[in-house]
C-alpha cells in the first residue's frame, strides 16, 4: 500500500473550501468484504470549517465488483456514495457527564491531528455503502439447493419434494 491521502485541516484558508481527490483503489482495503474496487476512487468534497467544528460532505464515485446474494453472478456497482462526516476537537466533543448520545454525534469523529486521513474517510464510506444483500436482479431466483443450476436461466428437473434424509424418520411420525 503506497501513502495515504492527507487532508491538512491547517491549511484550510477559507471558511468553506471545494476539494478533489482521487484515491488509488489499490490503497483501499476493504478487507474480506467481497468487493473489488476495479477504479480509483474519485472524491469531490466541500470543507465547512469553524473554529469548532469540521465538517467534509460530498460524493465518492468508483466502480466495484462484488457477487449477487442469490446466484453469484459478478455485479459491477457505479452508484454515487453520498457522504457527511465531522470532526471536533477532543474537548469540543462533550464530557464525560454527559450520557446521551444525539443522532449528529454518531457522524461526528474526534479531530487527534491537523490532518485527516482521507484514504481512511473513502474507505469507510464505502463499507457503510456496502448493502448486507446485493442482488442482480431485485427477482432473482439463485441457485437451486440440489443441483447448483442458475435457475435464472434454466427450470431445472429437481424435485422439490425428495425429502432430506435427516428428516425422512419424521415423515413417519403421526
Amino acid at each position: 500500500m503506497s501513502g495515504n491521502i492527507k487532508l491538512d485541516v491547517s491549511a484550510l484558508t477559507e471558511k468553506r473550501q471545494s476539494l478533489e481527490f482521487t484515491v488509488p483503489a489499490q490503497d483501499i482495503d476493504l478487507g474480506s468484504e467481497g468487493i473489488i474496487l476495479r477504479s480509483d476512487v474519485r472524491m469531490t468534497v466541500v470543507a465547512d470549517n469553524d473554529e469548532n467544528r469540521l465538517e467534509l460532505t460530498g460524493r465518492i464515485v468508483t466502480e466495484a465488483e462484488t457477487v449477487c446474494s442469490r446466484c453469484l453472478k459478478p455485479i459491477i456497482r457505479v452508484e454515487p456514495i453520498e457522504f457527511d462526516v465531522r470532526y471536533v476537537k477532543p474537548e469540543d466533543f462533550g464530557s464525560d457527564e454527559e450520557s446521551e448520545v444525539e443522532s449528529e454525534d454518531l457522524l461526528t469523529d474526534i479531530l487527534t491531528s491537523d490532518e485527516i486521513d482521507i484514504t481512511e474517510v473513502a474507505r469507510e464510506q464505502l463499507l457503510l455503502d456496502i448493502p448486507v444483500r446485493i442482488y442482480c436482479q431485485e427477482d432473482c431466483r439463485g441457485l437451486c439447493e440440489k443441483c447448483g443450476a442458475d435457475l435464472n436461466l434454466i427450470d431445472c428437473k429437481c424435485s422439490d419434494n425428495e425429502i432430506d434424509p435427516r428428516w425422512a424418520a419424521l415423515k413417519n411420525i403421526g
